[in-house]
């Protein structure tokens, strides 16, 4: 009789260990259903880069300010959907961070820069779109830095059916023209085209 009770004292525990969980994963009347999908991120290769050059001609080494990349982006989204309408809110958060490299032509110890971030809909129609500066310090005698801005946050009704599939967000670094033909023929040279 010792023998079954021990057995079934060990099966309960086992029972029980293995019904570890949420409490949501009991109660009947939890939502269960997938989370939606977040948008598509993406930092256009054109946009993910900066070498900036001291005013003038020169693009050699001796002229650089400052050379700056995106490091990463940290991405979240939430859904806040209306069970009947299906309309609703999506609200995501995005954190960029920016190595920079202090160039040899640069006298400040400082740099600004700036980052975009861009919403757009399935057709790729620009829904939001706005930039953000970043202000980019070398102190003592530090060449090299990783900025982490503060965490962007935007939001964007969602129709009845609608979910982060149907959004793209382009983010990256904001250029001035004469950059972006820079980092675009620097493409070219290193592919070949």
């Amino acid at each position: 009789m010792t023998r079954i009770a021990g057995l079934l004292g060990s099966g309960l525990a086992l029972a029980l260990l293995a019904g570890c969980g949420s409490m949501s994963s009991l109660n009947p009347f939890a939502d269960k259903s997938p989370k939606p999908p977040c948008p598509r991120l993406s930092v256009p290769a054109d946009a993910a880069s900066v070498i900036r050059f001291r005013p003038g001609p020169g693009e050699d080494l001796t002229d650089v300010l400052v050379d700056a990349k995106v490091a990463d982006v940290k991405f979240s989204c939430e859904h806040d959907i209306d069970k009947e309408t299906r309309d609703g809110e999506l609200a995501f958060e995005l954190t960029m961070l920016i190595e920079a490299n202090r160039g040899p032509a640069d006298t400040g110890r400082q740099a600004s820069l700036e980052y975009f971030v861009t919403l757009l809909d399935k057709d790729r129609n620009v829904l939001q779109k706005k930039s953000f500066p970043v202000k980019v310090e070398f102190p003592g005698n530090f060449t090299r830095t990783t900025v982490t801005d503060m965490p962007v946050k935007m939001t964007v009704p969602l129709s009845s059916g609608q979910t982060g599939r149907d959004f793209l967000i382009y983010t990256g670094l904001q250029l001035s023209q004469t950059e972006l033909d820079y980092n675009i023929r620097k493409r070219k040279m290193t592919s070949g085209r």
